[in-house]
């Protein structure tokens, strides 16, 4: 190890001890793996109120899906999937699939703009301001 290398790594190692003392804990577990991802560290599997909205907001996608008249058979697919709880990505690439040349961000433009037309026709009018 030549004397530059030598030099970081002795730096490295005084302020990874001033970073520990001070409490300090690190996402990373090394320089390519991080100790919990982000999408883990939110997940509450055992909270009942996330699976009853969830179940709910499912009813409603469903009964959407067979009331609402969709600009187009895009729409009612795009929201077909969604209502069945199929994830935007994959809806695109059924899409792509099919022929058509869409991006995942389009495809949830779409689910947004149709999500807002479920909340006008079945939210409660007192859930509207909240």
């Amino acid at each position: 190890m030549d004397n530059k290398a030598k030099q970081f790594q002795l730096l490295k190692a005084k302020w990874y001890k001033k970073l520990k003392d001070s409490g300090f804990e690190d996402a990373e577990y090394d320089d390519n793996t991080l100790r919990v991802w982000h999408s883990y560290r939110f997940i509450d599997k055992h909270e009942p109120l996330t699976a009853e909205t969830k179940e709910e907001y499912y009813r409603m996608s469903g009964h959407f899906l067979n009331e609402y008249k969709f600009q187009d058979k895009t729409d009612k697919f795009i929201w077909s999937k969604h209502s069945a709880g199929v994830g935007v990505r994959e809806i695109a690439r059924l899409l792509i699939r099919k022929g058509y040349k869409i991006k995942k961000s389009s495809v949830h433009l779409i689910v947004s703009r149709l999500e807002e037309e479920m909340y006008k026709k079945y939210r409660p009018k007192d859930d509207k301001n909240e």
